[in-house]
């Protein structure tokens, strides 16, 4: 039986052996709906809508339906790339060893786990309306904001940053990040990755000490130096030649 035929008999029971995808229609009452792949007389599949819809009589009574079937096979096909698309992504972002985000002008949208690893809060904390200025130290804030400004008003579409964090124990991190405008949802957004170099500026810093030390060590070899020359062209007694 078509789907018509058991709306018209209201067989509930058989409208769920024969078509167990079938829901009941949000328009028509006592209506149904299917959609599905079905194959074709020329051997290719299509994706079909059918909406089996009541006709009823003045005292309410169904004494005819309508079935329609609307072919959407290039809407299901455009979707389910745009869903395979997003798959990509995610397995992609999910993976990556720099932290990966997309916030708006007040609140984060995506965070993906390395975010979680570099800053020390869940993705549920993050996505719960967190400002994105809550992860950067307050002396910081108005250079990170201005640049956030920026790209979000369209002067600037990327643009590359260096900044002090705060992981949620308080810890303050040294951050590079990299973003760029794009819409998200409908409003101006910026996706961008995060690196935390935190170890590697310690080991510059590292290095500018000891590279003024070497110079103070330096200066002090020539001073002496310069006195031994002094020492061993002068009698240290008589004090002549």
């Amino acid at each position: 039986p078509v789907l018509a035929d058991l709306v018209l008999e209201q067989d509930i029971e058989r409208i769920g052996a024969y078509y167990p995808h079938a829901v009941p229609s949000q328009e028509e009452p006592g209506g149904w709906r299917d959609e599905g792949w079905h194959r074709t007389g020329r051997g290719d599949s299509r994706y079909l809508v059918y909406e089996a819809s009541p006709v009823r009589t003045s005292d309410g009574r169904i004494e005819a339906v309508i079935q329609t079937a609307s072919d959407i096979t290039d809407v299901k096909l455009a979707a389910e790339a745009v869903e395979e698309s997003e798959r990509k992504y995610r397995f992609l972002t999910e993976r990556s060893l720099v932290g990966i985000y997309v916030t708006t002008a007040a609140r984060f949208a995506y965070v993906n786990p390395k975010m979680t690893e570099i800053f020390g809060y869940t993705a549920e904390e993050f996505l719960d309306g967190m400002d994105p200025l809550d992860v950067v130290v307050p002396e910081d804030r108005d250079a990170v904001g201005r640049s956030v400004r920026s790209r979000l008003e369209g002067e600037v579409v990327g643009t590359a940053q260096s900044f002090r964090g705060r992981r949620k124990t308080g810890e303050t991190i040294y951050l590079e990040s990299y973003g760029s405008a794009i819409v998200y949802e409908g409003e101006p957004a910026i996706i961008g990755t995060i690196m935390d170099v935190t170890e590697r500026k310690r080991a510059e810093d590292r290095i500018l000490s000891m590279s003024s030390r070497l110079e103070e060590i330096n200066a002090a070899l020539k001073r002496a130096n310069e006195e031994l020359e002094a020492l061993s062209s002068i009698d240290s007694l008589t004090g002549l030649a």
